[in-house]
């Protein structure tokens, strides 16, 4: 069994780990190709205001309710 699942392992989508009520904490700011990952938002704000200045918008990926 292990090396059967070894030998058809494929690529997954990490923010299907909701499954386990976890939302991964990576906050994006937008019109960049930066991301911040922290425990909070405002946490991850501060990393981003003080890379890229005040009023950076941040977005995270949308909670999934449901594994496709």
């Amino acid at each position: 069994v292990y090396f059967n699942w070894l030998d058809n392992i494929q690529d997954w989508c990490i923010s299907r780990q909701l499954w386990w009520g976890h939302r991964i904490p990576v906050w994006y700011a937008d019109g960049t190709d930066k991301f911040y990952v922290a425990k909070t938002e405002a946490e991850a704000r501060v990393k981003a205001e003080a890379e890229l200045g005040e009023g950076v918008r941040l977005t995270q990926d949308e909670d999934v309710s449901a594994v496709d």
